[in-house]
């Protein structure tokens, strides 16, 4: 079939995306037009799933074009260069819109490379479609039919993408692309390769991956069955992991290693709190206006482990029992296949993995249901001055002692409460600063600071405040310390503002990001004038 007729056999979408793209048929035919028959004479009349949707022939091409049409038209209600200026932006919209479309068109184009394997009809000739488009290959063989075959089921292979991008885009277009902007190509190539850009959002790809998965929904899911991916599973994770980036990047409870938090890195891997933490990433997708979402956490954690997305135990499970360090027991977590899929590891994360192994803090409940010894053999008696042991082997006895004696046993939510000992931890001594707020300031705002300061946070501050009594340096107050203390963080800054209390010139932003424990944390200055020297602690 020649090319003419697979692109009068979608009249009807090509009519969409040249009204979509408002240039007129002379500005689609210079402009799309060429891109789409270069995308037609790739993929031909090849089917992109074995099974359901555009599983027929000629499916990965209609794919193509359904997908370039959404994207591009969901360019109409996004800013692509938000800090650049009007003039600015006005220039680089009609390059934004075009990369969005030819990203669009070519997000499933890996699939011609690590899903299918043509040849002629003997077998004996097979297409390599690295090297050059499948109807360049077919004229030259001088084949008028041909047979494909579907590969065996694996992880899917998005950077092929990147090397079947140059018989999509001639090089004046990439030249076109390029100039006056450095992120308009790099963000196209990123989202064909599927490879997380930072620090900047990549809008261009959440525009294509909204639309693959819209054209995906329009029928009915793929099937698990036989030598096709789940295709649903495989893109929705692509969602999944993408909520999971943009909590790490903004969430403070996603903060990397720190107390409670969702997300943990260490020697033997990066790991997700869960369910909590698939809670937060379905919450943050459902605002986003995604349909069509796994019901709950438990779900989420077997449609990522399906689609390989994260790495399974040795018994094929999806959950790892972690022990992060300072935590109240052993937590339920996913191990993501490598750190760099939430940004870890890059320069915009500059954040350091521990050095311990998490998984090393604790073992499976059916390995720990060891027979305990009666306690008359282990108990010292009266007389006899039990000898010190390590940190390590107090931190050992604790663990073993607090897991289940059976594998149905559970651990207790709450720890049963201790009579005091001579070797508890001493409590953290009280700051010997206090806030002095104007009278003005409301009261719950002021009873909710006034938690926020004596966070275990802030101590380090504290102390080194006590050295320097006469210091008139803000006070750096992380926005995670403001949660849970009853009024909404931006409440408590607008109030703060309001009232002269912030250390934040007119016209700026009255967040800053400081470094705590090797990562990037938002907070607000509090004014040292501001803050008052406990009288009792002079």
């Amino acid at each position: 079939m020649a090319i003419d007729s697979l692109l009068a056999a979608q009249a009807g979408w090509l009519t969409r995306i040249r009204l979509a793209h408002g240039g007129g048929i002379a500005g689609f035919e210079a402009e799309l037009l060429p891109l789409i028959q270069r995308y037609a004479s790739c993929v031909h009349l090849l089917p992109a799933a074995a099974e359901g949707p555009f599983s027929e022939a000629g499916g990965l091409f209609q794919l193509g074009l359904q997908t370039a049409f959404f994207a591009l038209q969901g360019t109409d209600a996004r800013i692509f260069a938000g800090p650049s200026s009007l003039t600015t932006r006005q220039q680089l919209e009609p390059r934004w819109r075009l990369a969005t479309f030819a990203a669009g068109l070519c997000s499933e184009l890996h699939r011609v490379a690590d899903r299918l394997e043509v040849s002629d009809e003997a077998g004996q000739q097979r297409w390599h479609p690295l090297l050059e488009p499948l109807m360049d290959w077919l004229q030259r063989q001088q084949l008028r039919h041909y047979q494909f075959r579907w590969l065996p089921c694996r992880p899917a292979a998005r950077s092929l993408g990147l090397f079947l991008l140059p018989q999509m885009l001639p090089e004046a277009l990439l030249r076109q692309l390029a100039e006056g902007h450095d992120l308009v190509l790099p963000h196209l190539m990123a989202s064909v390769s599927g490879v997380p850009v930072y620090p900047e959002p990549n809008v261009l790809d959440a525009l294509v991956r909204r639309a693959l998965w819209l054209c995906l929904q329009q029928g009915t899911s793929p099937s698990n069955s036989g030598e096709d991916p789940a295709w649903a599973d495989e893109v929705l994770q692509r969602e999944l992991i993408d909520g999971m980036r943009q909590l790490a990047a903004s969430d403070p409870g996603w903060v990397v290693n720190r107390e409670k938090s969702r997300l943990w890195w260490a020697a033997d891997g990066a790991y997700v709190v869960w369910p909590g933490g698939g809670e937060d990433v379905l919450r943050l997708l459902t605002a986003n206006g995604l349909s069509g979402l796994p019901k709950g956490a438990k779900e989420a954690a077997e449609l990522l482990l399906r689609s390989g997305a994260v790495e399974p135990r040795p018994d094929g499970s999806e959950f790892w029992s972690i022990r992060p360090p300072g935590g109240r027991g052993a937590v339920n977590a996913l191990k993501l296949r490598h750190p760099g899929q939430v940004g870890l590891g890059c320069d915009a994360a500059p954040a350091m993995p521990l050095a311990d192994e998490l998984c090393n803090r604790s073992t499976p409940a059916a390995a720990m249901a060891v027979p305990r010894r009666p306690v008359e053999a282990i108990a010292p008696s009266p007389a006899a001055t039990p000898p010190e042991s390590s940190a390590e082997e107090r931190f050992a006895q604790a663990t073993v002692s607090a897991m289940p004696t059976s594998p149905t046993e559970q651990l207790p939510l709450i720890e049963d409460s201790a009579e005091p000992t001579s070797e508890a931890a001493p409590s953290p001594p009280e700051p010997t600063w206090v806030l002095d707020a104007p009278l003005r300031l409301n009261p719950a705002i002021r009873s909710a600071l006034a938690v926020a300061l004596a966070s275990p946070a802030l101590q380090p501050q504290w102390e080194a405040r006590a050295s320097e009594p006469q210091t008139q340096s803000p006070l750096f107050v992380p926005l995670s310390a403001l949660s849970g203390t009853g009024p909404q963080p931006a409440a408590i800054l607008r109030a703060l503002r309001e009232a002269g209390m912030l250390e934040a010139a007119e016209g700026e932003a009255p967040t800053v990001q400081r470094m705590l424990e090797g990562a990037s944390v938002p907070g607000l200055l509090l004014s040292a004038p501001y803050l008052r020297q406990r009288t009792d602690a002079c």
